[in-house]
C-alpha cells in the first residue's frame, strides 16, 4: 500500500469518531448548552480524590426540587447507561479539542495524527472518575444533572472534602450538591425535611465564573500595558451587566477566546472561583449554618454577618490549598476577590437600571460584597497567607478595583440605554423573570443594543 493510500484509509476509519470535534475546530461552531453551563475539564490525566457518600433520600429531595424546571427545559432523567455514554463522549471530544487547540496547523494529516489514542485515553479517564466519584450512581447524584456539570461538581467537592479532612474541619454528613435552573450566579445551603444539607448552585454560576476569569486576564493587562480598556474588556463587562440585569442570567452571553499564553492562568481562575463558592457553602455545613443567606430573614443581623464572613475565610483557605495542589496556589488567591468583584459589579448595574443611587457599601441586614472583601483583607493581614501570598493578595484586590473601573466607563451608556434595554426585559413583557430557557436571539439583540451606546461614547 502506498503512503498516500495508507493515510486515506486511516482518515476514513477515524472520520466518524472525530468529525464533530474537527468541524467545531475548523469552523468555530458554538458550544452546546451543556458545555456553556460547566467549567471545562482540566487538561491531562485527572487527579481523582475520593468523594464521601451521600444520603440517597437527600438526592431524591434534590431531584424533587429540580423536577418541574428540568422537565420543562427538556432535560429528562438520565439512566446510568445514558450518563456513561454521554460522559465518555464529552471526555473524548474534550481530549480531541485540547489536542487540536495545541496544533499550529490545520493540515488534515496532522489533525488525524493528533487523534491517535484519544479513545483509549477517554475510556481510562472515564473509568477512573466513575470509580472515584460514582458519577453514574443514582443514589449519589441527581439524575437530572448533566455529565459535564456532575463531573465538575464531583471534582470540586472531592477536593474540598480532602482539605476539610486535612484541617479537621467537621462535616457531620456530606452535603448533596446540585444545580437549579435559575440562570443566576450564586449558591445557597438549605436542609432537607430530614435535616440533610443541600448545596444548591445556580446554573448560571459557571458562565459567570468564566466571564469573571476572562476579565481577570484582560482588564489588568489593559490597565498596565495600554493605559485604558480594550474593546474586549469593555464588551465583556457590557455583555455581563446587560444579560444579568435585564435577563437575570448570562447563560447565553458570548465568551471571548483567551490567548494561548494565558490559558493555564485562566483555567486556574475559573477553578478558584468554583472552589471558593462551593467551599464557602461547605463551611456553612461544617458550622451547621444552613440558612445564613439573604433569602432567610429570620436571623439577627450580626449573626448573619459573622456567619458569612467566617465562611468566606474558610472558603479562602480551601481555595488556596486546593489550587496549591494543582501548582496554582497563587491563582487560588484570586478566586474570592473575583467572585466578590462580580457580585459588586452586578449590584451596581442593578441600581443603575432602576435609576437609584449607587448601592451602599454596607448593609445592616447582610454583608455587601465590599464588606466581605474588606473583612477578608483585614483577616489576611494577620494570617500566615500574607507572608506567602502578599503580592498576589495585593494584585487580586487591585483586580477587583480594575474591573469596577471598567464598569465606570460602561455605566453612562448603560443608564442612557435603559429604555431601549427594557424592551428585552421579560418582566416588562409579561414573561417570567429568569425564565428558562431564554432565546439566544434576544440575548444577541440585548448586548448589541447596549454596545451601540457604549461605542458612541468611546
Amino acid at each position: 500500500m502506498s503512503y498516500l493510500a495508507f493515510w486515506i484509509v486511516l482518515a476514513i476509519l477515524l472520520v466518524v469518531v472525530i468529525a464533530t470535534s474537527i468541524l467545531r475546530y475548523l469552523h468555530g461552531a458554538p458550544q452546546s448548552a451543556a458545555a456553556r453551563r460547566s467549567l471545562g475539564r482540566r487538561e491531562g490525566s485527572p487527579t481523582v480524590p475520593t468523594l464521601g457518600a451521600r444520603r440517597p433520600e437527600a438526592v431524591r429531595a434534590l431531584e424533587a426540587l429540580q423536577q418541574n424546571e428540568r422537565e420543562a427545559a427538556g432535560e429528562p432523567l438520565l439512566s446510568p447507561e445514558d450518563f456513561q455514554r454521554q460522559f465518555k463522549e464529552n471526555i473524548h471530544q474534550k481530549i480531541i479539542s485540547d489536542r487540536l487547540d495545541r496544533l499550529r496547523t490545520k493540515n488534515l494529516e496532522a489533525i488525524i495524527h493528533a487523534t491517535v489514542g484519544s479513545e483509549k485515553q477517554a475510556e481510562e479517564e472515564c473509568a477512573a472518575m466513575l470509580r472515584a466519584w460514582h458519577l453514574d450512581d443514582p443514589t449519589q447524584w441527581s439524575r437530572y444533572e448533566l455529565p459535564n456539570i456532575r463531573c465538575d461538581l464531583a471534582r470540586i467537592c472531592a477536593s474540598i472534602e480532602a482539605i476539610f479532612a486535612r484541617f479537621n474541619w467537621p462535616l457531620s454528613e456530606f452535603p448533596v450538591v446540585g444545580t437549579l435552573t435559575t440562570g443566576r450566579e450564586s449558591a445557597t445551603t438549605q436542609p432537607t425535611a430530614t435535616g440533610t444539607p443541600l448545596i444548591l448552585i445556580d446554573n448560571g454560576f459557571f458562565k459567570f465564573a468564566t466571564i469573571m476569569s476572562q476579565l481577570a486576564i484582560f482588564a489588568p493587562y489593559d490597565a498596565q500595558y495600554k493605559g485604558g480598556f480594550s474593546t474586549v474588556t469593555l464588551q465583556l463587562v457590557s455583555d455581563l451587566v446587560a444579560t444579568h440585569t435585564i435577563l437575570n442570567t448570562c447563560l447565553y452571553a458570548y465568551p471571548r477566546k483567551v490567548p494561548t499564553d494565558f490559558q493555564s492562568r485562566f483555567g486556574n481562575f475559573q477553578w478558584a472561583i468554583g472552589v471558593f463558592v462551593i467551599a464557602h457553602e461547605y463551611a456553612h455545613v461544617s458550622a451547621g449554618d444552613y440558612n445564613a443567606h439573604p433569602s432567610n430573614p429570620n436571623q439577627q443581623d450580626t449573626s448573619r454577618h459573622e456567619k458569612e464572613l467566617r465562611a468566606d475565610r474558610a472558603g479562602f483557605i480551601a481555595t488556596v490549598e486546593v489550587l496549591r495542589g494543582k501548582n496554582g496556589g497563587a491563582c487560588g488567591v484570586f478566586g474570592p476577590f473575583l467572585y466578590l468583584a462580580g457580585l459588586d459589579l452586578l449590584a451596581r448595574a442593578a441600581v443603575a437600571y432602576e435609576g437609584r443611587p449607587s448601592p451602599a457599601l454596607t448593609d445592616p441586614s447582610y454583608p455587601t460584597p465590599y464588606e466581605r472583601t474588606v473583612s477578608l483583607l483585614e483577616w489576611l493581614q494577620m494570617s500566615d497567607y500574607r507572608k506567602e501570598f502578599g503580592d498576589q493578595i495585593g494584585q487580586a484586590s487591585a483586580c477587583y478595583n480594575t474591573i469596577l473601573f471598567a464598569w465606570d466607563q460602561i455605566m453612562p451608556a448603560f443608564v442612557a440605554a435603559r429604555d431601549e434595554l427594557s424592551a428585552f426585559d421579560p418582566a416588562r413583557q409579561g414573561g417570567q423573570v429568569g425564565g428558562y430557557p431564554l432565546d439566544e436571539a434576544r440575548t444577541f439583540g440585548l448586548v448589541q443594543t447596549l454596545w451601540r451606546h457604549v461605542q458612541a461614547r468611546l
